[in-house]
């Protein structure tokens, strides 16, 4: 692990270990998600997102960004303290062909 810091430390620890694991495919993921999370599918409703922007914050590979998007928010904004969680999430978007996501790397 790089940085001394408390803040260095948590960085380096979800850049070595993104959230959610490594997966060959989004479909994979989700299927996984799906099993460990069922709860999900519920708390990310689209009479919750439909036509609202939505921030998630700490949204690691973002699938929860991804999951409101698809129920109809009109923007989607994730941001997550892990470079490597934010590199897959944007390539998750790719993978499901969403529009109006964006992903940050920030804190």
């Amino acid at each position: 692990m790089t940085g001394g810091s408390s803040k260095g430390k948590t960085t380096s620890f979800w850049d070595e270990n993104p959230c959610g694991g490594n997966w060959e495919s989004t479909k994979q993921m989700l299927a996984w998600r799906h099993q460990t999370e069922p709860f999900l599918l519920e708390t990310v409703t689209e009479s919750i997102v439909k036509g609202k922007k939505v921030l998630e914050v700490g949204c690691g590979q973002g699938l929860e960004s991804a999951l409101a998007r698809m129920r109809g928010a009109k923007e989607v904004i994730g941001v997550d303290i892990s470079k490597e969680s934010i590199a897959l999430a944007k390539k998750r978007i790719i993978d499901l062909k969403l529009a109006k996501l964006k992903f940050f790397v920030g804190d």
